[in-house]
């Protein structure tokens, strides 16, 4: 995804989410960008990092962990009792 689409995405959450008829709460933010690829992921925490936006980065960054514990407890040699946070 290129530059130019990360940050129309970043920007439209921005929006919806401050600017929207009722505030986010973490978990629903969380949830918001948990719908997206892991490397959209990866291309909007870089991109938040770089804007200074560390509000939105907590966000993707927990999205993109649970997003890798998931795939994890999906594959068959994997347990979830090795996850330790």
């Amino acid at each position: 995804m290129s530059q130019e689409e990360l940050s129309h995405l970043l920007t439209e959450y921005i929006m919806m989410s401050s600017y929207g008829p009722r505030v986010y709460t973490d978990e629903q933010s969380i949830s918001y960008f948990s719908k997206m690829s892991s490397n959209t992921l990866t291309g909007m925490l870089k991109l938040c990092e770089d804007l200074e936006e560390y509000e939105f980065c907590a966000y993707i960054f927990q999205a993109l962990k649970l997003k890798t514990v998931y795939s994890l407890v999906n594959q068959p040699s994997f347990s979830p009792m090795a996850i330790i946070d």
